[in-house]
């Protein structure tokens, strides 16, 4: 039977330790995680990238919410709501997909109706449950997205939440993101060098300017193209017309990528400098200081130690 297994690797996850406890599930983490080969008839099919840029327009999220008197939401909450779904995801090691995708659930959603800030937590969860049954095998459970909101949230809300967002979204759940793009774009390159490092850090950089109400309404390609531009210079690659390269790919001109790119540049270097402060006895940072001991850079300051709820997102003071 062996000559029918698919040609997949397996790699082991580490699971965080609770000191002890056990009071959730280990349903986002499994023993292993199973990574499918990089098919080449996907990735450097032209039409492919062709149906992401067609479809990428769909779901994209409008940041008309964000804007004052608007919403109870403001940049700053949002963006404490979003770290926590970073640190959630990177400490249950979920894959890449669940938290970019999660992010442009809630943004519609947010968009769609006026909640109240008691409630955004509640919605965020349901965000990332839904994420994690489309883009991973071992989902996020309702017990462990209790457990992480130190059970403010019960397993009833959550259920008929879920249905509130479905419904409110129209039941559509697979847009189209910038992580869709990076493998599209990097077959772009064929003798691309330390081209691992190069995606594992374009990735990364999406990931964290996630976080960030700028890059709400941005279309997925700019920032998937200009994270590899960046990723790149910072890995000091030089490749001949790479940006004017990708920048043709996505249907875009430099005059409309450089601005997202700067952007990215400029998150990247805020971050840069709050890891200088902590790290200040080191040299210089290296990518693991960066990228984490996972899949997402993250601020060492933002970072959750088990169960532990921002009081910012729960307080309907804020």
């Amino acid at each position: 039977m062996d000559e029918l297994l698919c040609t997949e690797s397996t790699s082991s996850i580490n699971t965080p330790s609770n000191n002890g406890e056990t009071p959730y599930t280990n349903t986002c983490s499994s023993s292993f995680s199973t990574d499918s080969i990089y098919d080449k008839h996907i990735y450097e099919n032209p039409k492919v990238l062709e149906t992401l840029l067609a479809s990428q327009m769909k779901n994209l999220p409008s940041n008309e919410y964000l804007k004052p008197n608007r919403s109870n939401v403001t940049t700053h909450i949002r963006n404490v709501l979003v770290h926590w779904m970073l640190d959630l995801c990177d400490d249950r090691n979920c894959e890449d997909q669940v938290f970019i995708v999660a992010v442009n659930l809630l943004d519609r959603f947010l968009s769609s109706m006026t909640i109240l800030r008691s409630q955004l937590q509640l919605a965020a969860c349901v965000c990332l449950l839904i994420a994690s049954k489309i883009r991973q095998t071992h989902f996020l459970d309702v017990q462990t997205l209790s457990y992480f909101t130190e059970d403010s949230i019960t397993h009833l809300e959550l259920k008929q939440w879920e249905v509130l967002v479905l419904a409110k979204l129209g039941w559509d759940m697979t847009p189209v993101t910038s992580f869709d793009f990076i493998e599209p774009l990097l077959s772009l390159f064929a003798a691309l060098p330390n081209r691992e490092r190069v995606r594992k850090h374009a990735l990364a950089y999406i990931a964290y300017v996630a976080t960030d109400f700028e890059f709400v309404s941005r279309l997925p390609s700019h920032i998937a193209a200009a994270a590899i531009v960046v990723a790149l210079e910072g890995l000091g690659i030089y490749i001949p017309f790479s940006m004017e390269r990708l920048v043709a790919a996505v249907n875009s001109t430099i005059s409309e990528i450089q601005p997202t790119k700067s952007l990215i540049e400029m998150s990247v270097y805020n971050y840069m400098q709050s890891m200088n402060a902590v790290n200040h006895n080191n040299n210089e940072i290296s990518d693991n200081h960066f990228l984490g001991e996972n899949k997402f850079a993250m601020d060492s300051t933002s970072k959750i130690n088990g169960k532990v709820t921002p009081t910012d997102v729960t307080d309907i003071q804020f």
